[in-house]
């Protein structure tokens, strides 16, 4: 079995997403003086993407789409209602170029991704960097590497894993982001998660899971 994950990705820059969610995860707020248990986070939410549409970037030409996500945090018993707003900017072949959110730009060059994948299958599409809005590097900016792997799913669709490593080395900071996708045999595609790690110093202090 195998699914085409390019007419899968064309598929998301022509029409978009349009996800429900549901949220869990923890937060870790103890310090050395004050330890403590990490918090439970639930919640639930939205994941609405358009579909592109022509843009510029830095004097090229790409296409554009924006993200919104919206919902509810529950933590200790308060609810905390949010809201983020994204731009994901595709090259003609339908593989990012560059993202912006949470006040941060990442410019990929280059990405890849494969035309077709199987169950097993593994790689890596691309590295990532911090620039501003002129497309320079900032400095002491973060990186980002990718890569993606392959598992079974169903008789007609694979789970197709993205995970990318978003590294500051000069604040010892580091998330990894792994997002999976359901992709059937035609190209039909949609999220399954996406669960954010972030840690300082190599020690995990929140991680979120987004399951849609």
């Amino acid at each position: 079995l195998t699914v085409p994950v390019q007419t899968a990705f064309a598929n998301i820059v022509n029409k978009g997403f349009n996800q429900a969610f549901t949220i869990s995860g923890s937060v870790d707020n103890s310090t050395p003086a004050n330890p403590a248990p990490p918090t439970p986070i639930t919640g639930n939410g939205q994941l609405t993407q358009g579909a592109a549409t022509p843009a510029t970037l830095c004097g090229f030409a790409v296409s554009q789409a924006a993200q919104v996500v919206t919902g509810t945090t529950i933590a200790t018993g308060v609810s905390t209602p949010f809201s983020t707003t994204g731009t994901v900017y595709y090259r003609g072949d339908n593989t990012v170029v560059a993202t912006d959110s949470a006040g941060q730009r990442f410019l990929f060059l280059p990405v890849s991704f494969p035309a077709t994948v199987r169950a097993g299958d593994t790689g890596v599409t691309g590295t990532g960097t911090e620039v501003n809005t002129n497309c320079d590097q900032v400095s002491f900016g973060s990186n980002i590497t990718g890569a993606y792997s392959v598992a079974s799913d169903t008789a007609n669709s694979l789970l197709v894993t993205f995970v990318e490593n978003e590294r500051n080395p000069f604040s010892s900071s580091e998330t990894q982001t792994s997002t999976v996708y359901r992709i059937d045999t035609s190209g039909n595609v949609s999220l399954v998660s996406v669960t954010a790690t972030r840690s300082l110093l190599s020690s995990v202090f929140q991680t979120l899971v987004f399951t849609f």
